[in-house]
């Protein structure tokens, strides 16, 4: 048998994520400062003693971590036209986006 690592399967920006102590996550729709600590609802913890599971959100449980960095990806470009109508259409958008490490993993 090998070492078992601590999980945790937690919302992000409305989505399910499964997530474990150190991990480094990028994601957009999220509202944080650069440098703060960030604490998520989490779903369900998986340790050496089994699964527990919330409904829908674990009570006990708890996830923090810090937000390393906020940026701009890379701009996306749509260009729609409609031919034989005199139409066309160009739009750009630069997707705001964080990296969180993930710091503690827990239940209290």
């Amino acid at each position: 048998m090998g070492v078992f690592s601590l999980y945790a399967i937690i919302e992000v920006a409305g989505k399910q994520q499964k997530i474990s102590e150190g991990d480094v996550l990028y994601t957009n729709n999220f509202n944080a400062k650069k440098s703060k600590s960030v604490e998520f609802k989490v779903f369900a913890i998986g340790s050496e003693k089994g699964l527990e599971v919330g409904k829908p959100y674990l009570e006990r449980g708890r996830v923090i971590g810090e937000v390393l960095k906020n940026f701009c990806e890379k701009k996306i470009t749509v260009l729609t036209y409609k031919p034989k109508k005199h139409s066309k259409r160009k739009l750009g958008q630069k997707i705001l986006s964080k990296k969180i490490k993930i710091q503690s993993i827990g239940t209290f």
